[in-house]
């Protein structure tokens, strides 16, 4: 027989990590004892039913802790109620014959004694006085190493004096001895599980081809811009032989990859900067092809156990909600939970990884993390979540960082926060989109049957039987498929002569060239998955996933009918009713979660109550929705979404409710999960124009950037004069007033819808009616000295400066007058490039992404035009417009002001954090009025950086000649504007573009008639 020890283990839940260290590590131990005839039994709080009983569950500890041979207690910062409890039992039981023999360990770990609980504080230091006069010992440990080790220690001293022989021979609990899974146990079956989970989706992948653009980091060297001088490491507190001001590089070209997973296979191999953020629209396949590489990896691991490859950890980052939770402890929670759509019984949950394998893998650089979803991280919490992010990735152990999120989120909110190159998912290629129907349809139709049905579906997706002949008269004459859908004309030799041609094949480039067809809905992954289920397919999303509810709702009626529950079946729209009630409380966020914004999980407190069991239990079995846990969370966004947006329709058409009920007008400019709704709002009223108007209307009157938005999704609609009228009325003087708009940011977002709709023609940011740059000119004449690099400087002869810097709109008047076509602008200049798109191409934005050779040919062109010298400035003339005579050390005088420039005020350079504001782009020029200097000039504190006609400290040399650094001046918007005042000073190579790189001009004043 086997003596059987029974330890009673108890710890407060802030040791549950540590408990369960403790339970793996006598599991281990069974290994070694039960040959000898001793098995260890661990008894724990986790193991009893927490359901109702005749006997308070405390009794029920109790009358364990009373069969057990040995009792072992955890305590870090505080000790409940019932742990002292089991202690006084415990230590009764002890005095009265002996057992159980008592174990206190004490977790040494360093706490901020201020955020502390006094009640924990108290209780601990009692308990502790109260050992004390027991005479009892207690350990101190530091790691759970410590624990185990001391422990061991402890069994091995009781065999010695023949404890374990003096105990009764008694069956144990179990059967037989439980062995806790090993670390590598642990790791083998998380491994298993992912490929088990995520292999089922592989024989549907079509390769997904992805742009990569390697961000410019302090990790890499930048060789366009230069900081060589001690004024601008004084000022940005650079090391110049580092690199450069971020962002301010010229964007590096992107790399194709044409299968995403090859630029996942090659991150663990990268040098210092292993992480990846992997963009795209919703439903482009970033969960998916995580998922993917996820499992390759774990194939590979599996196939090879004794090779150390990269173990991958994906957590879907839509359940991180609870705001005080750690980054470390929500992954390590993850890791002990199974994912959704996983069996949730413990008997068929394999093996989860602990908190301390991940440590493990962590420091064996093993750990590659994938988090799925940033975008679904609630918008009123995504700041704080993503800087945790940011820091835990500057770890260099990780093996690799992997993390998804939608294009614009990334984009408008994070990448300034994020040190990950990103990778951009394309779309599906009509090509891809035929193999996609091909492989899906044969797995659920065999091969002949299957691949009829794909070739019908993929004809009809791309235009129909009239597309479909064109093909075959293509195909008959040699032409591949890619052709096809690649060349614009019609290739000799198809058809008799050219009309005939251009005739026959206009099916075909109206599908090219049209932006609304089917053919671009099927890009999308997910959609397209949706339309190979769909026996007739929509032409936009709302309807689409509206057939796909009623589809999803008639195969439930079937497989229901066929086992003869068909009473249960929900009526179609009863149904959908209550999923709009749960999409609108997940989108709404004004339950317990907070007033974060829409959320992709919600907590079971939160679910509408008209989600009965019944109701729940069919929206699982129809893959509609998925618990994970207490969290209730949709199969997808966008399905989520478009539910939602049935309540955004009827808001907007009945005006029984605000915009602000969804947009707050406080911060109507902030994105809170509507946006994507209200695209498929917007597309729900397709060909209904009166109700897209409607919708805008209603959508501008408190979130004008939501509403340019859907205007642009919506093909641009024609909105009436008095709507036009009426939104210029509320919100034009708003975009320049700091007292009615404080922040900044909703500023911006008036100017992108005022942009959007040409209404903002404020005078300096536009045209003249001749098609010229209408240039807001500010005249300096002064006889006095002034401050110049903080000593006094001669007067300067008179000129005129641009009250602004050169706007997008009055850049394209070159580019629209081929500009970059004509030689004369371009004479002596080293290097004529080709345009570069805008990072931000709003009409009264600055224009970015400026190099000096640019702006050179610019002002030879307005000079040409005008029959006026115009010219770069130099350095005196834009130091004086920008200090004045008194040489303050920033436009509005001496003290730095928060919120006066764009600069960016939360950046940590130097030890120091000036202030909380931050805009994370270019400012549409004149949108911080307050910040103008003393002569009135508006944006030379932050914004771009401007480039100076003049090498750094030689403003006599503003020749073109050669290719040496000329001088920057203002900073930029990217730029901590800690010390950075208008002294400061950078350089850049002439060639070198950024998104923070721009101008403005100057003019020689017609009063004296010399050139600047």
């Amino acid at each position: 027989m086997t003596r059987t020890v029974r330890i009673f283990l108890a710890s407060s839940a802030e040791l549950a990590e540590h408990r369960r260290e403790f339970a793996s590590f006598i599991g281990d131990q069974n290994k070694f004892w039960v040959p000898k005839g001793v098995f260890l039994e661990l008894v724990r709080w986790e193991g009893f039913l927490d359901a109702m009983s005749d006997t308070q569950l405390q009794d029920e500890y109790n009358a364990a802790l009373a069969a057990c041979d040995l009792f072992v207690m955890l305590f870090r910062t505080k000790v409940g109620k019932y742990s002292a409890e089991e202690f006084d039992r415990a230590h009764e039981r002890f005095k009265a014959d002996g057992s159980p023999l008592i174990w206190t360990y004490f977790n040494k770990v360093q706490v901020d004694i201020g955020e502390l609980d006094e009640d924990d504080f108290l209780s601990l230091r009692a308990f502790q006085k109260k050992l004390k006069g027991l005479g009892h010992f207690q350990t101190v440990y530091d790691h759970q190493d410590t624990l185990r080790r001391h422990f061991g220690d402890q069994l091995d001293e009781l065999d010695r004096r023949g404890f374990f022989a003096k105990l009764p021979e008694r069956d144990p609990v179990s059967p037989a001895p439980v062995v806790v899974p090993t670390r590598r146990d642990r790791e083998l079956a998380h491994l298993t599980a992912l490929v088990d989970r995520l292999g089922q989706h592989e024989p549907r992948y079509v390769p997904l081809a992805g742009e990569e653009t390697q961000e410019q980091r302090l990790e890499r060297v930048i060789k366009d811009l230069v900081v060589p001088s001690d004024v601008v490491f004084e000022a940005f507190g650079f090391d110049a032989t580092e690199g450069c001001l971020p962002g301010h590089a010229e964007r590096a070209e992107p790399k194709t990859y044409p299968d995403v997973l090859d630029a996942y296979r090659d991150l663990p191999q990268r040098g210092s900067v292993r992480r990846l953020a992997v963009l795209g629209e919703p439903g482009a396949g970033k969960s998916f092809s995580l998922g993917r590489i996820a499992c390759e990896l774990a194939r590979a691991a599996l196939a090879d156990p004794a090779r150390p490859v990269p173990v991958p950890v994906l957590v879907a980052l839509g359940l991180w909600t609870d705001a005080a939770e750690p980054l470390e402890a929500f992954i390590a929670r993850c890791s002990l939970q199974p994912p959704p759509g996983s069996p949730s019984s413990a008997s068929e949950t394999p093996p989860a990884l602990l908190p301390a394998d991940l440590q493990a893998l962590r420091a064996e650089g093993r750990l590659l993390l994938q988090l799925d979803a940033v975008n679904e991280i609630p918008p009123g919490r995504r700041r704080d979540k993503v800087v945790a992010i940011a820091a835990l990735a500057q770890d260099d152990r990780l093996a690799a960082w992997l993390l998804s999120c939608r294009q614009r989120d990334f984009e408008a909110e994070l990448q300034r926060r994020l040190p990950f190159d990103t990778l951009r998912l394309q779309p599906l290629r009509p090509w891809q989109v035929r193999d996609f129907l091909w492989q899906t349809l044969k797995l659920t139709h065999g091969k002949v049957e299957g691949e009829r049905r794909a070739e019908n579906k993929f004809w009809q997706i791309a235009g129909g039987e009239a597309v479909r002949e064109v093909w075959t008269r293509w195909a008959a004459a040699g032409e591949t498929f890619e052709r096809f859908w690649t060349v614009a004309e019609t290739p000799d030799g198809i058809w008799e002569n050219l009309i005939f041609a251009q005739w026959h094949d206009r099916p075909r480039r109206e599908v090219l060239t049209s932006g609304r067809s089917l053919a671009r809905l099927a890009e999308n992954p997910y959609l397209l998955t949706l339309m190979t289920q769909l026996p007739v397919i929509p032409s936009n999303r709302a309807q689409l996933f509206a057939g796909f509810v009623k589809l999803l709702h008639q195969r439930e009626r079937d497989a229901r009918t066929k086992r003869g529950d068909a009473a249960s079946l929900p009526p179609l729209a009863a149904w959908r009713a209550v999923l709009v009630q749960v999409a609108e409380a997940l989108q709404r966020a004004d339950g317990s979660a907070g007033d974060d914004g829409a959320r992709t999980a919600l907590a079971r407190a939160d679910w509408p109550a008209a989600l009965s069991e019944e109701l729940l239990a069919f929206s699982i079995d129809a893959s509609v929705l998925q618990r994970v846990g207490d969290d209730l969370r949709f199969t997808h966004q966008l399905l989520q979404e478009s539910l939602a947006a049935d309540v955004l329709l009827d808001a907007a058409r009945s005006h029984n409710r605000p915009a602000r009920d969804f947009w707050p007008t406080q911060n109507g400019w902030a994105r809170s999960g509507w946006e994507v709704v209200a695209e498929i709002a917007a597309e729900a009223c397709a060909g209904d124009v009166q109700a897209q108007v409607g919708l805008i209307r209603w959508l501008a009157e408190t979130a004008p950037k939501v509403a340019a938005n859907v205007w642009n999704h919506a093909g641009r609609p024609a909105l009436p004069a008095e709507l036009l009228a009426a939104t210029k009325a509320q919100w034009f003087s708003r975009m320049t007033d700091e007292a009615a708009e404080p922040d900044p940011e909703a500023r911006i977002a008036i100017g992108c819808w005022l942009g959007a709709l040409d209404l903002d023609d404020r005078p300096g940011t536009g045209l003249t009616l001749d098609g010229l740059p209408d240039i807001d000119w500010v005249f300096i004449d002064d006889p006095r000295p002034f401050v110049y690099q903080e000593g006094l400087h001669s007067p300067l002869p008179p000129y005129a400066i641009a009250r602004f810097p050169l706007t997008n709109r009055q850049w394209q008047a070159f580019l629209d007058d081929g500009g970059y076509l004509d030689d004369r602008w371009w004479e002596d200049l080293a290097k004529r490039p080709q345009p570069a798109e805008p990072w931000w191409s709003e009409p009264t934005a600055p224009r970015e992404s400026m190099s000096w050779y640019e702006a050179m040919a610019y002002c030879r062109w307005l000079s040409a035009r005008m029959g006026r010298a115009v010219m770069l400035p130099t350095e005196h003339q834009w130091e004086r417009a920008a200090r004045g005579v008194e040489g303050f050390a920033f436009p509005w005088g001496d003290g730095y002001k928060s919120g006066m420039a764009n600069f960016d005020e939360t950046a940590q350079y130097g030890g120091k954090k000036v202030g909380l504001h931050c805009v994370g782009r270019t400012s549409f020029v004149g949108l911080y009025p307050c910040g103008a200097s003393s002569e009135g000039v508006h944006d030379m504190a932050g914004n771009v950086w401007e480039w100076c006609r003049n090498e750094l400290d030689k403003a006599q040399n503003g020749g073109s000649e050669g290719n040496a650094p000329r001088a920057l001046a203002g900073g930029a918007w990217d730029v901590p504007p800690e010390d950075s005042r208008m002294s400061g000073r950078a350089e850049g190579t002439p060639k070198a573009r950024g998104r923070a790189l721009g101008f403005r001009l100057v003019l020689s004043c017609p009063i004296s008639g010399t050139e600047p």
